[in-house]
């Protein structure tokens, strides 16, 4: 089951293209930058929800 529409899937492909062409990055970094955003996604919307991103103002 998939969360995303196929608008956002080609969004994604888009992303890839650039990082991959336009800014030349290497597919193996490609594959582990996107590996890392797969596994950290749970985690980050979480931290979204709650705030807990949001870095200290020293207050």
């Amino acid at each position: 089951m998939s969360y995303l529409d196929d608008d956002e899937l080609r969004k994604f492909a888009l992303a890839a293209d650039l990082l991959l062409k336009v800014a030349d990055l290497d597919q193996s970094l490609f594959a582990e930058l996107q590996k890392a955003v797969r596994t950290s996604t749970p985690q980050l919307l979480r931290m979204t929800a709650t705030t807990e991103w949001m870095p200290s103002r020293g207050t």
